[in-house]
């Protein structure tokens, strides 16, 4: 008897003809049922197997979830890529969640094993119930409506069991007399998904299953009415070393549903309704305004432009120039600084602004409104100091002795 998963999932393979396939695989249910049915078939398709377990550091069995995974790849003639990141020093560093750390993380890694192995497609054994269970994630963290789409589409990660449950996967094990690893911290309820699939999904399916469907329906209307913006309102921005640019005019010509999509397009992470609130406000204030919102990004709304960048940009840095040297790197925003004549032989640091800074005798804050500069330009100008001496200013000085250029 040919199962349902085998049904639904055998259609899909016609594509992976011929391609080498990096599949992402976690030793749990749905990662195993994918793999074992995609070695079975390979005779039919010729497709080449890279299988790929991305140790998140997080969990103290892990070595024994490597053991299995790596004992089932060998059992079937299959090679097993390790690759190790570190979410606990990605969550300190970004302040971001864990689990959303583990995410990035873990794609960060297997598109670098994909480039290393020059593989077509990453394979996610993401299933029908993860799609759900991504909506209600959305909504409890407040997310736009038009992101409730499950997954983000892409030409080189493709999730071919979206249409598949967690029963059928399950049923196909067991005909296969497949074993699996079950994570522990699956029953841990601190985690939201694992509260959303275990309390909220599991009530609803036993008031009614069908409802789950009809919010797949939803999240395909979010995915239509997004492309339908973005076909039909276009914002002209650029992109510089990760800052975004918008000309403030332009963005504030939109009204409220279109700034917002384009906000929630643009913004990598989940941006609450309170956020989207305090956006609002500072756009209309009549200063330069920044707010902090998810994941160290920074929205700023200035004299020319509206800027969304990481606030590690605008950070307070030192950086010293020792004698005889003639240039000088700041690397986190792309500038190259050239020394000419005498300052070339001097011992100089380079630094951003401080509050109560003086040049000429005038406040720089009050030079810089004066050359009318955006306050993301006056942030990341390039300050030439000796002994606490202001030599030279990005912007408000002649290029007499020294020169910047950004890459």
């Amino acid at each position: 008897m040919i199962l349902l998963f085998e049904k639904k999932l055998l259609p899909k393979l016609a594509k992976y003809k011929n391609k080498k396939l990096l599949v992402a695989y976690s030793g749990g249910k749905d990662s195993t049922a994918l793999l074992h049915y995609l070695h079975m078939q390979r005779d039919n398709f010729e497709y080449t197997l890279i299988p790929a377990y991305i140790n998140h550091n997080i969990r103290d069995d892990a070595t024994f979830d490597i053991s299995h995974c790596s004992n089932f790849c060998k059992k079937n003639g299959l090679p097993l890529i390790v690759k190790s990141v570190d979410t606990k020093k990605y969550v300190s560093k970004e302040k971001t969640s864990i689990e959303e750390s583990a995410r990035i993380l873990r794609y960060e890694a297997l598109h670098d094993i994909r480039q290393k192995y020059l593989c077509d497609y990453i394979l996610v054994a993401h299933n029908f119930n993860d799609l759900i269970e991504n909506f209600f994630i959305k909504i409890f963290r407040g997310t736009s409506i038009f992101r409730l789409k499950g997954f983000n589409n892409s030409t080189i990660i493709d999730r071919p069991m979206l249409n598949i449950t967690v029963a059928e996967i399950l049923e196909y094990l067991h005909k296969n007399d497949l074993t699996f690893i079950t994570d522990k911290t699956n029953f841990d309820n601190n985690y939201l998904r694992n509260w959303i699939r275990g309390t909220l999904i599991k009530n609803i399916e036993e008031k009614d299953l069908s409802f789950l469907h009809k919010i797949s329906i939803i999240q395909e209307e979010s995915e239509l009415l997004a492309k339908y913006m973005a076909k039909n309102i276009k914002l002209p921005y650029e992109i510089n070393n990760g800052v975004i640019k918008i000309l403030k005019d332009k963005f504030l010509d939109l009204d409220d549903v279109e700034r917002r999509f384009y906000l929630s397009q643009l913004i990598p992470l989940y941006i609450s309704k309170n956020i989207f609130n305090e956006i609002d406000k500072i756009l209309w204030a009549k200063d330069s305004k920044r707010i902090n919102i998810q994941g160290g990004y920074v929205f700023e709304k200035s004299i020319k432009y509206v800027y969304i960048y990481k606030k590690e940009i605008i950070d307070y840095f030192n950086i010293y120039k020792e004698k005889n040297d003639k240039t000088v790197e700041i690397s986190h925003l792309k500038k190259t600084i050239h020394f000419d004549e005498y300052l070339k032989d001097k011992r100089l640091t380079l630094r951003n602004r401080r509050r109560g800074d003086r040049f000429s005798g005038k406040k720089l804050k009050d030079l810089f409104i004066n050359k009318k500069l955006d306050l993301f330009d006056r942030d990341t100008s390039i300050i030439v100091e000796d002994h606490d001496n202001i030599l030279w200013v990005e912007h408000i000085c002649e290029n007499k002795g020294v020169q910047v250029k950004e890459s």
